[in-house]
């Protein structure tokens, strides 16, 4: 992808390569120009989560809410989208800190493994990557008021539900202020990790385990569309009498 957005330009591009598949064509009976549509809106969304164009996407994106023409159910609404998404895609420090500190300390256990095979090969380490000097409390901090909080601020100014993210957000920071110490001592001791995220949860989250379906699915093709897929798809119930009762 000549270095540009690597990750994000393959993902859609593995997206659209399962999408060919018929018992994966999610648009199969769309007409051609709403799928051509459909799928430039996916490409741009996916692409607007490289982090690279972050800041001035964020400034595009603040000019245009103070608009007086902005339209976020109208023109602007692609606009609003990438940024939803994007903000989802570095969301971490804005969910609950029991949480957040989880994920953050999976998020450096790789970093710093990438760190210490740069050093094994002889190049720079990358930054962020260097177990012996980044403080991961103070990293954080720095990720979560450099970048994720005035992104979160202008969405809020956009959905206002979003404040609470920012009140997540807020008491986060507060939360590794309290800790940048400890994680300094941690560093100096060899021990620049978190326990919490190598199985040693003491109080781990008990997530409910998803249903199984009692549907299946068969599929009928009907004709082909632009892509040679499946036109339609029919949920046919196994058991009609038992669902019907439990709903």
């Amino acid at each position: 992808y000549n270095d540009k957005s690597p990750l994000e330009n393959h993902h859609i591009s593995a997206t659209f390569s399962i999408i060919e598949k018929p018992e994966f064509n999610i648009f199969a009976d769309f007409e051609k120009k709403d799928f051509k549509e459909k799928g430039n809106n996916m490409i741009e969304i996916v692409l607007a989560t490289d982090a690279a164009h972050h800041f001035n996407e964020l400034a595009k994106f603040k000019s245009r809410i103070s608009a007086e023409d902005f339209a976020p159910a109208g023109d602007d609404k692609l606009m609003v989208i990438k940024m939803m998404v994007h903000l989802a895609d570095i969301s971490n420090p804005v969910k609950s800190f029991k949480l957040a500190k989880i994920w953050t300390g999976l998020l450096y256990d790789e970093f710093f493994k990438q760190g210490d095979r740069e050093m094994e090969q002889g190049r720079d380490i990358s930054f962020l990557m260097d177990r012996k000097t980044v403080n991961i409390a103070g990293s954080s901090i720095g990720f979560s008021k450099m970048l994720v909080q005035p992104a979160y601020a202008a969405l809020a100014d956009v959905i206002p539900l979003a404040q609470i993210c920012i009140d997540n957000l807020n008491d986060n920071i507060s939360k590794w202020e309290e800790l940048k110490d400890e994680f300094e001592e941690k560093k100096q001791n060899g021990c620049n990790f978190i326990e919490e995220s190598r199985g040693k949860i003491k109080d781990p989250m008990h997530l409910p385990i998803p249903k199984k379906s009692k549907s299946s699915m068969k599929m009928h093709v009907q004709g082909q569309n632009n892509m040679g897929s499946i036109r339609h798809i029919s949920h046919i119930n196994e058991n009609d009498s038992e669902d019907s009762s439990n709903s």
